[in-house]
């Protein structure tokens, strides 16, 4: 379990337009081709710039949420159930 689900904090979550959600999708896409030229091209600081990029477009993507969950609420124990 994560330390956050432990001590159950909420982590900060944003919200992101469709629009722009497709934007960073389509840029992957582009950063994808220009990989797979520079690979095929076999020029080393082509590829690793466009890896980079690519990157920090998946971490934007994998932080944009469209809608926060909310915490789940459990039942505190009882001392007379335990008994």
């Amino acid at each position: 379990m994560a330390k956050s689900e432990k001590k159950r904090i909420e982590k900060k979550k944003t919200e992101i337009p469709a629009e722009e959600k497709k934007g960073l999708k389509a840029k992957l896409k582009e950063l994808k081709g220009e990989r797979d030229t520079a690979l095929a091209g076999k020029d080393r600081k082509k590829v690793k710039l466009a890896r980079q990029r690519m990157k920090k477009i998946n971490l934007k993507l994998k932080r944009v949420t469209v809608k926060a969950e909310p915490p789940k609420n459990e039942e505190p124990k009882s001392e007379e159930a335990a008994g």
